[in-house]
């Protein structure tokens, strides 16, 4: 299953430290080696990202999440998560 997490620093960008944004891009990018992550953006309406999961169950999306050292800090939030479904749109027409 895939999952859609919108997540923003809370309180100001210069809270984080050098040694916290290199933890949590080598994180990040451990996660999305394992396809955990399978995308992820900057937002650019306010400091933060957008995360596309996998996972097998919601609690273990979250758990990508919250395992997110900016996230342990205390310095993100969650402010969105979809769980998603494919598109029913693309399935195979029923003859």
């Amino acid at each position: 299953m895939q999952f859609l997490f919108a997540v923003r620093v809370q309180g100001s960008l210069a809270s984080v430290t050098g040694e916290q944004r290199e933890r949590e891009v080598a994180y990040v990018r451990e996660k999305y080696a394992a396809d955990s992550v399978r995308h992820i953006w900057s937002r650019t309406d306010v400091a933060g990202a957008c995360l596309l999961i996998e996972a097998s169950s919601a609690a273990a999306a979250r758990a990508v999440i919250e395992g997110l050292p900016l996230m342990q800090a205390g310095l993100l939030v969650i402010e969105t998560f979809v769980p998603l479904q494919p598109y029913r749109g693309f399935a195979a027409a029923a003859n």
